[in-house]
């Protein structure tokens, strides 16, 4: 697993999906805790990857500009190039639980019980 991903030490996952990994890690400069989805590595095939690149770049952009109290809202992107010439992709995002019972959202909390689940940036926004 992951130590660090720039300034933010990672401190375990939360959760995996098709697009990629969602970790907790702190945000030393936030003082909190922060959603990090790292997306998987790009395909080998060139035009593949150019696709998996666009759709993480569009996914950044037009997320972030998202502003919902049941969307989570994404702080940052980045691309941090890694040894071997890979390179790791990344969203930095608000950390949030739902309780399930009351229909609530509680902000800048970490799950604890079942009721709660995290939330993570995912593709499948629509109106």
């Amino acid at each position: 697993m992951l130590e660090r991903i720039g300034k933010y030490e990672i401190k375990r996952q939360l959760g995996k999906g098709a697009t990629g990994t969602v970790y907790l890690a702190a945000d030393p400069f936030r003082q909190t805790d922060v959603a990090i989805k790292v997306m998987e590595k790009l395909p080998a095939e060139a035009d593949a990857a150019r696709r998996q690149l666009r759709f993480f770049q569009n996914e950044a952009a037009l997320a972030g500009k998202l502003r919902h109290p049941h969307i989570v809202s994404i702080f940052d992107a980045g691309i941090e190039e890694l040894t071997g010439g890979d390179a790791l992709r990344y969203l930095i995002c608000d950390v949030r639980k739902i309780d399930l019972d009351a229909g609530t959202v509680h902000d800048d909390k970490i799950c604890h019980q079942q009721k709660f689940f995290p939330l993570a940036p995912d593709r499948d926004i629509a109106p």
